[in-house]
This record gives structure tokens, C-alpha cells and sequence, in this order.
């Protein structure tokens, strides 16, 4: 999934040939390989020649397509259409052939594939390069029966079809270059952020192997730039990516998505050993010393958490988990943190340790009505039955009278898997309960792909949407609207620590929560104080009309 570029010195920042030459697998698009096939079809049927083929201009040479056969070709030419592994690359041109040329194979001496040609009985070959904005991109070449095969009537038709390509090649390599600059770090040629996500995206999803993903982070990178400047700065993170990128394959996928942050995703490891050998030698290659150009060194180290991406886990989730582990290596001194074993991390989970259960009740009259339970970000979770399991166990604990209604407060990572959602919120539900479920989503830190995960939950599920932190942000009243909640609880950083109503108060102390209950009320859905309130809090509420409250004071 990534080049690789060996060596210890700093280099310089991808020119734009590097970058042409790093996305020539994917540079030109169906569209234009379609017109050229066509252009070549049409030649070969209209003027009787035996075969065409197209050369595509890269920075270090010329690389050969697929051949193209008259019906009426000699049979010796059918090898031509036999499948090339690893076709060589033609010298780059010193001249070329702004018009259709016709010449003695003997004269093409830039024809990597000329023996095989001469072997195949080929005397004569027209040659057009197609020239785009004054840069080549294409060389048309065709196999003449004759010396006589090029007239001013073929020519003619050879400009006439080949005339839309050059405008083709040029949009196609704007695309191209957009799209290369748009996924890559400008700064050391690696993948940014956008360009991994949409390379995972792309990639098989893995149902059975077991992957890592490596978040490493240089221990100290602030005190070089601040002693000797970003260009010092750069030189190093050129160097790191280089020095990076001699430890993975050619499988494995390498990014730097900011600052001195890089991101390793191994496409297959044998186990948690084989994952932390590699962060083992991603370590000691970044430890290497480097000279810099000003004559200093560098002799730091870096900070790499792993995390092990198990079959139907989420990226996101695995790469929250890697930066999570990256952390406790920096806050250690420097080095490699590594997920446990998935056995040892399953035995230490206990219902105490992921889930916390708060119950809620009428503030009016104080009378039960349900319980919220948490699920706490942990290492590792446990599959999704046994979580389940685990929470039904957990409701079970609490009073009788608080079991009618069961929030579920779910860690943010979980909010990119609705179908993970889903199979807890049927777990749940196979054990027997007889609560009704609802899922808590912060209004604070939902994002877009949250909502919609959420409003399919609705519409799909049958949960019900609890909406927290109402009044902490400018999309709350879009998340109201599309997600149609069961209860609002109030944003705590909208509460103010006098009670409502107190003397010297204007008329936007209170303002957001008095606004809230008023919405909750309107739609005839409940208000919530926030866990945090105080008793005087409590009684600002109370007075405001809210429906439910936390019983933790």
C-alpha cells in the first residue's frame, strides 16, 4: 500500500515527477481507456493495419498497454496479446513524433518489445505522440503490413481520431495530481489522514485475519523546531518517513496525519508478538541518530501504541485505542505500549469495571422511573453478547422500581457502527428484560455520521433517543427535529450556581435551561436536570418545570 524509500539523509520533498510516477497505477481513468481503445479499434478497422498499442509517458519512461488486433492480423501476432508480467519500462524519448511516422522496425531502437516484434514478423511500425499543455503523455504505435501504409489519407484520419485525447489526457492529469495532493502529506510523499481513510475504505475487509494498527508520535519533536527551526524540523520528519518507511511492506499501509504523528496500519500480523516486533523495530529505526544539515544531530526516540484490529472491529476504534496506548508511552518516558492479549484484558473486564448505572426519578414527586447505565472506554470490550449479558446483569442490581426504562450511554467509538449498536441494544433484549431502551447521544459531540446512525437505530430498532447536553451547540435544534428524542437532558455547563431566581440575576442566568424545559414541555417529552447538579440546582429546576432527575445528591 505504500512506497518505500530507503536512506539515512535527509531528501527532499516528492517533486512533481515523484508524484506522477507514485500514482501511475491509478493515473488514468475508465473514460480515457475506453476512447483509446476505441481510437485504436477504429484505425485498425478503417485502414487495414495489424495492430495497435498505446505507450503512456512516465517521469523514468515509457510504459507499454494492451495490444489491439485487426480480425484479418497475421496469426503470428496473437502472441502479442499474451499477458506481460512486468513489461519494461521504453527510455524516456529524446525526440518525438508530432506527426504520424512510418519507419523500419530496425529504426524504433527506443522499442523495448522490438525483438519480439521482429520475431513475429513485424517490418514497419507508425508512430504518433499525443501532446498535451507541451508535455507527452501517449505514444500511438500501430504495426503497417507495408512501406506503403502511410498516406496523406491516413494521416488525415489518424489526426481526425486521435484529435480529442490530448484534452482528455489533460483533465485526467489534473485529476490525477488533485487527487494525489489531496491524500498525501505535501511535506514527506506519505499518506495524510484523508488519503488512509480512504485507502482502508477501499481495502477487503478483513474477516479473519488479525491487523495492527501503530500510532507513533516522535518524543521531543516541539524543542527541535524550537531550537533550530521548522526547516530543521522538516529535515527530521523527512528523514523519519523515510527510516519508517524501510520497516513496512508493501502491504501494509504508512501515513503521517499531523504534526510529528504517524500511523502504521499492518495488513496482517500472526499475533500480539508479531504486532509488537514490528513496533520494536519502527522504534529502533527512528531511534537511529541523523545528521541535519546545520551540522546538529538528532538522537531522540519516539512513542508507539498498538492496538490489535480484530476481525469486525472498526478503524476508528482501533486507532482510538493505538493513540490511547501511544499516550501511556509518552507518559512513561518513551517506548512501545501494547494491547494485552485479548484473553487477559476479557478476564480483568468485570460489570463493575465497564459499566456504572446511575437511576433517575420524577423530580415533582420523586417517584422511580428508570436507570442510565454507562458503558466506561476500556482497553477491550467484550463481545457484543456478553456485553449484553453483562448489562442486563448490571439493571438486574438496581431497585425494582427503577427497571421500567434503561438508558444506554454508549462510548463515542460507538457511534460509527450502528450495526454494533443494534446487536447490544438485541442482546440486551434476549435476555428477557422488559425495560424500554434508549440510547443517550451527546449533543456536545455527535457528529454527522452519529445522527444518521442514530436516526437508523430509530426508524430500524425501535430505541428510543435520549439527547444530553441539549443546549451546548448551534445543531441541537437540527438533531431535535431529525431524531425526534424521548427526554432532553439539560447541557451542566448552561447551569449557573446561584438558584434561579436569586437576587442580581439578568435575564440570561438560567436562560438555556429555562429554554430547554420549555422545548421538552412544548413537545411533550421530558426534561432531565444534568447528573451534576447540586440540591440548590435541583430546586432551580424543580421550579422550571423539569420532569426527571439524577438521584445522586
Amino acid at each position: 500500500m505504500q512506497d518505500s524509500n530507503n536512506g539515512s539523509t535527509a531528501a527532499a520533498a516528492p517533486s512533481d515527477a515523484q508524484i506522477l510516477t507514485r500514482v501511475s497505477e491509478g493515473r488514468f481513468d475508465e473514460n480515457l481507456t475506453l476512447i483509446v481503445k476505441e481510437i485504436m479499434e477504429e484505425t485498425l478497422s478503417n485502414l487495414d493495419w495489424w495492430a495497435g498499442q498505446v505507450w503512456w509517458y512516465l517521469p523514468n519512461g515509457l510504459e507499454p498497454g494492451t495490444w489491439h488486433l485487426h480480425a484479418n492480423a497475421p496469426a503470428s501476432l496473437n502472441r502479442l496479446t499474451a499477458p506481460v508480467k512486468d513489461a519494461p519500462l521504453a527510455q524516456v524519448p529524446t525526440e518525438y513524433f508530432h506527426e504520424p511516422t512510418l519507419m523500419p522496425l530496425a529504426e524504433a531502437t527506443w522499442l523495448t518489445t522490438a525483438p519480439m516484434l521482429k520475431s513475429a514478423g513485424v517490418r514497419y511500425i507508425v508512430a504518433l505522440d499525443i501532446i498535451a499543455d507541451n508535455r507527452p503523455s501517449a505514444r500511438l504505435v500501430f504495426i503497417a503490413p507495408s512501406a506503403n501504409s502511410l498516406g496523406s489519407d491516413e494521416r488525415q484520419f489518424l489526426h481526425a481520431s486521435s484529435l480529442l485525447l490530448p484534452k482528455m489526457v489533460v483533465r485526467e492529469r489534473v485529476r490525477t495530481e488533485l487527487h494525489y495532493r489531496a491524500t498525501h502529506d505535501p511535506l514527506t510523499g506519505l499518506l495524510n489522514r484523508l488519503g488512509l481513510n480512504q485507502l482502508l475504505q477501499l481495502a477487503p475487509v478483513a474477516k479473519k485475519n488479525l491487523r495492527a494498527v501503530l500510532f507513533l508520535d516522535l518524543n521531543k519533536f516541539k524543542e527541535v523546531n524550537d531550537q533550530f527551526g521548522h526547516a530543521i524540523g522538516d529535515e527530521l520528519l523527512i528523514h523519519i518517513a523515510n527510516q519508517l518507511s524501510s520497516q513496512v511492506r508493501p502491504t501494509d499501509a504508512l501515513a503521517r496525519i499531523g504534526g510529528d504523528e504517524f500511523v502504521i496500519v499492518a495488513s496482517e500480523v500472526a499475533s500480539r508478538e508479531g504486532a509488537e516486533g514490528l513496533a520494536k523495530r519502527l522504534w529502533a529505526a527512528v531511534s537511529e541518530p541523523f545528521q541535519y544539515s546545520n551540522g546538529s544531530s538528532w538522537k531522540g526516540t519516539g512513542s508507539i501504541g498498538v492496538a490489535l484490529w480484530q476481525p469486525g472491529d472498526t478503524y476508528a476504534e482501533a486507532l482510538r485505542q493505538a493513540d490511547m496506548f501511544m499516550y501511556r508511552a509518552k507518559k512513561d518516558g518513551g517506548g512501545i505500549e501494547v494491547q494485552p492479549d485479548i484473553d487477559e484484558a476479557d478476564a480483568e473486564a468485570t460489570p463493575d469495571d465497564l459499566l456504572s448505572a446511575t437511576e433517575f426519578s420524577e423530580l415533582e414527586t420523586n417517584q422511580a422511573r428508570g436507570v442510565m447505565i454507562t458503558l466506561e472506554t476500556v482497553l477491550r470490550l467484550p463481545d457484543t453478547a456478553r456485553l449484553g449479558a453483562m448489562i442486563a446483569e448490571r439493571l438486574s442490581t438496581v431497585p425494582a422500581e427503577h427497571q421500567h426504562e434503561l438508558w444506554l450511554k454508549l462510548p463515542k467509538s460507538f457511534w460509527l457502527d450502528g450495526e454494533r449498536i443494534a446487536g447490544l441494544v438485541e442482546a440486551v433484549r434476549q435476555t428477557g428484560t422488559s425495560a424500554a431502551i434508549s440510547l443517550v447521544l451527546s449533543c456536545a459531540s455527535a457528529s454527522f455520521e452519529s445522527r444518521l446512525v442514530a436516526r437508523e437505530l430509530i426508524d430500524r430498532h425501535s430505541v428510543g433517543i435520549v439527547l444530553d447536553a441539549f443546549g451546548s451547540g448551534n445543531r441541537d435544534l437540527e438533531m431535535l427535529q431529525l431524531l425526534t428524542p424521548v427526554a432532553l437532558v439539560v447541557d451542566a455547563l448552561s447551569m449557573q450556581p446561584e438558584q434561579w431566581g436569586a437576587p442580581d440575576q439578568t435575564d440570561y442566568d438560567w436562560a438555556v435551561p429555562r429554554s430547554v424545559v420549555a422545548i421538552a414541555n412544548v413537545l411533550g417529552i421530558d426534561a432531565v436536570a444534568p447528573v451534576q447538579a447540586t440540591g440548590s440546582q435541583l430546586k432551580s429546576f424543580k421550579n422550571l418545570g423539569c420532569d426527571l432527575w439524577f438521584c445522586t445528591t
